[in-house]
């Protein structure tokens, strides 16, 4: 028997599960995952800038209401915002 890659079949076509072509029911050329996984990346941290940006602010917020007041929640949460995008 012959060894195949995992994405591809003994005809060529593509049949690796991680595929969004695949999992539709489209019938398709094996082809690399590389474009699939950049993608995945990208959506990734995206998610993760806006996880920082949210806590950032959060924690400014509840940091400077401690300290301050709601005057230092207002400082401490756009603070924290700009912490969190990685501008300050």
């Amino acid at each position: 028997m012959t060894a195949y890659p995992i994405d591809m079949s003994q005809d060529g076509y593509c049949n690796d599960s991680r595929c969004e072509r695949t999992r539709r029911g489209e019938i398709h050329s094996a082809h690399s995952l590389q474009d699939q996984d950049q993608k995945t990346l990208e959506k990734l941290k995206m998610l993760l800038g806006l996880g920082s940006s949210l806590t950032g602010g959060t924690a400014g917020a509840a940091t400077g209401l401690l300290v301050a007041g709601p005057v230092g929640a207002i400082i401490g949460g756009a603070a924290g915002t700009l912490i969190g995008h990685g501008k300050w």
